[in-house]
């Protein structure tokens, strides 16, 4: 029979990913359980598919309430609730003393530090958070420490304040070889790229954490993997892939189900439901707009909210502009076209997306625009009466072409007067159509860099052509910029080169390692 005091060990082993031999001290028979197999169970239940019935209950902790044993079980248990976006409730040592450490008051405060989170109660996170760190260092807790960093990184308001926090962390938890520690850090930092507009690095990191993390974490980092613009999830099903195949199909009864279903699962989780409510309401044109939209659907801003971005796995993709009769055009992502109903649809060419972007910019204009700053702003130049009337008829032309029997463009006096003034222009649909709006296109390079994230990190300069569709030497070019630019570097492999894209933090890691050691 294997004793309590020899949990202990196997725990602290199975911290840093080593199970081996947990097995024969779960099966072992006590006449009770003691914390420290309590704990053991607990990291046990978190780590293997289908074992969370392993995890202890509250009244199975609250027998040895204080134990160091007793607060790391319910400290997995609060692991538990966080990561299905719940706050985290019966923190053991829920004591108000520091230097109570023993009951777990560091452990009870990361607890509520989550919670302020959960609540977008972001100053009061950080305190908390910050309290939880200063007296896990005093009493030499490395996992605490770790998980009050990313909270506070979770938590900072200022996006570079995020972006250090959440790399100290992911770089902490490295050094201390703490395998949850590791998955929670780097998913924060994942997280923090998508919103400091580094979605490439996003898609990079999470696409790792998909094939080593345990199966109680794949909900949340296929969440943020949607979000962020990656493919679907390797194993397991990404939360929001129901919903952009329903979308992409356009079945509206099932998109709509799959929104019900995604909206109760962040429900408790302020932050990431504000996301979810965006990223619907960038998709079906029947959502309300959230007042963190309303710029860039309304055509006032090209970026997303949030650094979301369209699932880049299949369908149609990119920003487009959804106008149809009687209602107020607005860009929506091109996910959400195949819930317009027989919409026709108005692509760009290869050649040049000026026409697509003037129809997408007028119809963002419900009043039209005089004809004279329309010019402007499409050309980037002012209008020169005389010299210039020949290129925007031209235009003109090109964009009723492009409209066909969709819309009329129209050229009506202006009431004002005076050289600056000329007639305005108005986009009247007849039916609904989209049309790709270039203005949100994100720059070759951040595409280059998009693809090399989603293939694994790495890619030759002939893949990315055939990936992107543009020429050898277009994507040559662009990759050696990016290479002196320091966002990716070359790998000699044989006759042929490699390019490959790394955050400077998250480094390939050792998928072995963060596998973890299993019988």
């Amino acid at each position: 029979m294997v004793g309590d005091e020899d949990a202990e060990p196997a725990f602290r082993r199975a911290q840093q990913g080593d199970f081996v031999g947990v097995d024969a001290h779960l099966a072992s028979q006590g006449s009770a359980e003691g914390p420290w197999r309590l704990a053991l169970r607990a990291l046990y239940a978190m780590t293997f598919p289908g074992r969370l019935d392993a995890m202890p209950t509250p009244a199975d902790i609250a027998r040895h309430q204080g134990h160091a044993g007793a607060v790391e079980a319910q400290r997995q248990r609060d692991l538990l609730s966080v990561l299905r976006l719940n706050p985290p409730h019966g923190s053991a040592g829920d004591a108000e003393d520091p230097g109570d450490a023993g009951g777990g008051w560091a452990e009870a405060t990361l607890a509520r530090a989550f919670r302020g989170w959960l609540e977008a109660e972001y100053t009061v996170a950080e305190h908390l958070a910050e309290a939880a760190a200063d007296a896990a260092k005093a009493t030499g807790n490395a996992a605490v420490r770790v998980d009050a960093e990313a909270v506070m990184a979770l938590s900072a308001a200022a996006a570079d304040v995020a972006t250090s926090r959440a790399r100290r962390a992911s770089r902490m938890a490295r050094a201390e070889a703490l395998l949850q520690q590791e998955y929670l850090a780097n998913l924060i930092l994942a997280r923090v790229r998508r919103h400091n507009g580094r979605a490439h690095l996003s898609v990079r990191i999470l696409g790792s954490l998909t094939q080593v993390v345990p199966e109680v974490w794949q909900p949340w980092v296929g969440l943020e993997l949607a979000l962020a613009g990656g493919a679907s999830l390797p194993r397991g099903q990404a939360p929001l892939s129901g919903l952009v195949d329903a979308a992409r199909a356009g079945d509206r009864a099932g998109f709509t189900e799959a929104a019900t279903r995604i909206r109760e699962t962040v429900a408790a989780c302020a932050p990431i439901a504000g996301e979810v409510a965006a990223y619907l309401a960038m998709i079906d044109i029947g959502a309300a707009l959230p007042d963190d939209v309303f710029p860039w659907a309304m055509g006032m801003s090209p970026d997303a909210p949030h650094g979301i971005r369209d699932v880049r796995e299949g369908g149609t993709r990119g920003t487009w502009v959804s106008v149809s009769p009687g209602r107020p055009a607005r860009r929506i992502l091109g996910t959400g076209i195949g819930l317009l109903a027989d919409a026709v649809v108005i692509r760009s060419s290869r050649r040049g997306t000026r026409t697509e972007e003037s129809v997408a910019r007028l119809a963002l204009e419900p009043d039209g625009m005089d004809e004279r700053a329309f010019f402007e702003a499409v050309y980037g130049f002012p209008f020169a009466v005389g010299e210039h009337e020949e290129v925007l008829r031209g235009l003109l032309h090109r964009m009723r072409g492009a409209v066909a029997e969709a819309a009329e463009i129209t050229r009506d006096p202006s009431a004002a007067s005076g050289e600056t003034s000329g007639e305005i222009l108005r986009l009247v649909p007849r039916r609904t159509f989209v049309v790709e709006d270039p203005r949100c296109q994100e720059p070759l390079a951040d595409r280059v860099l998009d693809r090399l994230a989603a293939s694994n990190g790495r890619a030759t300069a002939k893949e990315l052509t055939a990936a992107l569709r543009v020429p050898l030497r277009t994507v040559q070019r662009s990759l050696g910029q990016l290479v002196d630019d320091g966002a990716c570097h070359a790998e000699p492999d044989g006759r042929r080169t490699e390019y490959v894209v790394e955050d400077t933090t998250f480094s390939e890691p050792s998928l072995h390692r963060l596998r973890g050691q299993r019988d």
